[in-house]
């Protein structure tokens, strides 16, 4: 059996909230409901930020998460693009290479992710790569983006 394989079979829960890539908001009316499932994900909104509830190998919580927040990872790779051509400063190299030597420096499981976030995103995994990569490009590189925003990850079980 590959390690694809057992990373599919095994069932795994996940909480992500993720305010950089989906780009969210905060705001203060305190309320929280079901706005979405796929595949057995579900996301809720929670003061105007989007809380995932993802299950299955990390493949399948890559579709899931994909198809959930797919709007707002166009959206951050659409803020990004533009720059993924440009020589960063912060870190010495062009961010096309920045892009690939971070994705390439993740674990199977992550990319596994990613693969499955590129079925059902509406980009390609080249594209998700860039989102990914919006703190280097922008904040770190031409020092463009001054509004800082953050991400977060609870998870439980074997991973906490």
């Amino acid at each position: 059996m590959s390690n694809l394989d057992r990373l599919q079979m095994n069932r795994r829960e996940f909480l992500f909230t993720s305010t950089a890539l989906a780009l969210a908001g905060c705001g203060g009316n305190n309320t929280s409901f079901l706005t979405d499932q796929f595949e057995g994900g579900s996301k809720y909104t929670y003061d105007y930020v989007p809380v995932l509830v993802l299950s299955g190998s990390w493949w399948q919580m890559g579709r899931q998460y994909g198809y959930l927040l797919a709007n707002s990872i166009r959206s951050t790779y659409a803020l990004v693009a533009p720059y993924k051509d440009f020589y960063n400063r912060g870190c010495g190299k062009m961010n096309a290479e920045i892009v690939d030597e971070l994705f390439e420096s993740y674990p199977q499981r992550f990319k596994n992710f990613f693969m499955g976030m590129a079925e059902t995103s509406g980009l390609s995994l080249q594209q998700l790569k860039v989102a990914n990569s919006l703190e280097i490009i922008l904040i770190f590189g031409p020092k463009i983006y001054n509004n800082m925003r953050c991400s977060a990850v609870s998870t439980w079980g074997e991973y906490s």
